[in-house]
Formats: C-alpha cells, sequence, structure tokens
C-alpha cells in the first residue's frame, strides 16, 4: 500500500490453514515514515500450502518492518516466503522471518529467501530469517541477501546505447517485478507498475 509520508501503520494478519487448503499474499509497502507488519500462519492440517510474497520500498528516514511466522505443525505441508525490498536514503527496514517445524511435520517442504538491493550508503537493512527444525525427513532453507546495482551489468547496458540513468532504473524495476509478476490480474499488475514502479529513482553511481 502507498501511504502519506507522516503515516504510522500497524498491521496484524492471521491465517488458519484446513486440509488441502492454499493461500497466496502479497504485501506492497511504499511510503509510511513507520509501519510495521505482522503475519502468522498455522498449518495443522496435512497437505496445505503457503506461499507469501512481499515488496517494499523505503527512502528518506522511513522505517518498516515485516515480521513473519509460519509454523509447520501437521505433515506433508508446502511454504514458500519471497519477499523482496529496495531501500534508499537514511531510510531503515527489517525482516524478521521465522519458521517452526514442529514433531510430526515431516514431509515438510519450505523455502524463504530475503533480497534487499540498497541505494544509499546511509540505508540499513537487517533481514533475520530463522528456522527452527524439530523433526527429521523435511526438506527446508532459508537465505537473505543485500547490495547494490552490479556496475558491471550497467557497464554492459550503456555500451548497448542505454544512459546511466535509464540502465539502473531497469535492473530496480527488473528487481521488483519478479514478484509483480507473481500476480495474474491484469489490471492489478499495471496499478502496481504505474503507482509503484514507475516511481521507483535511480541509482547514484561514484563515477
Amino acid at each position: 500500500m502507498e501511504e502519506s509520508e507522516n503515516a504510522i501503520h500497524t498491521n496484524t494478519t492471521r491465517v488458519y490453514l484446513d486440509e488441502k487448503s492454499k493461500f497466496k499474499s502479497f504485501a506492497f509497502s511504499k511510503g509510511a515514515q513507520m509501519a510495521r507488519y505482522d503475519l502468522k500462519v498455522s498449518m495443522p492440517h496435512e497437505h496445505s500450502e503457503v506461499e507469501l510474497n512481499g515488496l517494499y520500498y523505503t527512502s528518506g528516514k522511513q522505517h518498516l518492518d515485516n515480521y513473519i511466522n509460519l509454523d509447520h505443525i501437521a505433515p506433508h505441508c508446502i511454504s514458500r516466503i519471497n519477499y523482496k525490498g529496495i531501500l534508499n536514503g537514511e531510510s531503515h527496514a527489517i525482516f524478521g522471518g521465522t519458521v517452526l517445524v514442529r514433531e510430526g511435520a515431516i514431509k515438510t517442504d519450505s523455502r524463504q529467501t530475503d533480497k534487499n538491493l540498497v541505494l544509499s550508503p546511509k540505508a540499513e537493512i537487517d533481514s533475520k530469517p530463522a528456522l527452527f527444525i524439530y523433526v527429521d525427513d523435511v526438506m527446508a532453507g532459508h537465505g537473505a541477501t543485500a547490495g547494490n546495482i552490479d556496475e558491471r551489468t550497467v557497464y554492459y547496458m550503456r555500451s548497448r546505447g542505454l544512459d546511466l540513468e535509464t540502465a539502473s532504473k531497469m535492473l530496480i524495476s527488473g528487481f521488483a517485478m519478479e514478484i509483480i509478476d507473481k500476480i495474474n490480474i491484469n489490471e492489478l499488475n499495471n496499478y502496481l507498475i504505474k503507482t509503484y514502479i514507475n516511481t521507483l529513482p535511480s541509482y547514484k553511481f561514484d563515477f
């Protein structure tokens, strides 16, 4: 969601999955001075599936928290957490993703990633993916990355005739579009491209 730069926003979501049910969510964050999102998903029945996607952009002195708690209780369940962040200015973001695989939750298949593009040396991301497993015979993994735009890629794009600003905007937009492209609703895709992608900044290089 896009909010006033002076807004303070908190949101809490609780999800309970029944047997063979599927849940997919998308969280888009942009604009609030301070925001916190808490999402908790419980999977107490077999053969349920969950996919949690998120994209957040912070700038200025904004602060954003994303906390996810995913509880695997029953066997044969699948979970995916895919979040991406773009940070600019002196902003600060926190990603806390906790996946718990309890005793008895055999054949769990769980993956979580949080990838961040840092556009300013004063921006800060604290990414804290965590995985707690109390049973054997599961597939589970997690990872987090943070970095800026690859200058070698920009150099290659410039050698093909693109100016510096266009090249950097294309890379930033492409990074974000990986989340938006997961939505199969044309009207919503177009809205997000207009209000989110088209307003993203370019990257300021030292050269």
